[in-house]
């Protein structure tokens, strides 16, 4: 059951992905450039297509060149390529080659992985007293981690769409969504536990 979870919940990840670049390339479609110089080419519909081009990763100024879009929204794209490469890759060995995830053993303080095991690079956000023997560590951190880092992905690029282009007014303004449901409060004490694993000093200033 947990091996199911860890599956579906990478591959939502994952799907967020092309969702939001439907998002940013209808926007792009609407974007006027104020430099006639610049050529505008229409994006990608896939996330991987913007990222990757014969299974090479482009460059910041390759898709500045290619695609006609400013530096700071093609920086967007090349920070996300590591954390994204990686959510990929274990969704599609799981999903597309018969993979299976990592083994996970379950212990009194909650469910482990080996680090040595976990899909994302350089994955350092366990605290000390948190560490098993055989270099087992808790799972829930790196689920949080795969939520966190991909709903950061998507604001950074919100972020910077509107400091970079002069956006139509709002439909609706003052509009404010607001969710409410039973996993919220789970939702948000996860995030802000990932986010104090990641931040330690910022995070030890604020209390």
């Amino acid at each position: 059951m947990v091996a199911t979870e860890i599956e579906y919940l990478h591959s939502v990840c994952r799907s967020i992905f092309d969702l939001w670049q439907e998002v940013v390339a209808t926007v792009w479609d609407g974007i006027k450039l104020l430099d006639t110089g610049t050529k505008k080419r229409q994006l990608k519909h896939s996330y991987a297509g913007m990222l990757f081009s014969s299974n090479k990763s482009r460059t910041t100024q390759e898709l500045v060149d290619w695609f006609g879009i400013p530096p700071p929204l093609a920086e967007c794209y090349t920070r996300s390529t590591t954390f994204f490469t990686d959510l990929r890759e274990f969704r599609d060995r799981i999903l597309h080659q018969g993979g299976e995830p990592p083994p996970i053993f379950d212990d009194e303080s909650g469910f482990l992985v080996s680090a040595a095991r976990v899909p994302f690079r350089g994955l350092d956000i366990w605290r000390p007293e948190e560490r098993h023997p055989n270099d087992l560590v808790p799972l829930l951190p790196v689920l949080n981690y795969a939520i966190y880092r991909t709903l950061a992905i998507c604001d950074e690029f919100g972020q910077t769409i509107e400091g970079i282009f002069q956006l139509p007014p709002p439909i609706v303004p003052n509009f404010w969504l607001q969710l409410r449901g039973y996993f919220d409060e789970v939702l948000v004490s996860a995030l802000e536990d990932i986010d104090a694993r990641l931040h330690p000093r910022s995070a030890s200033n604020a209390t």
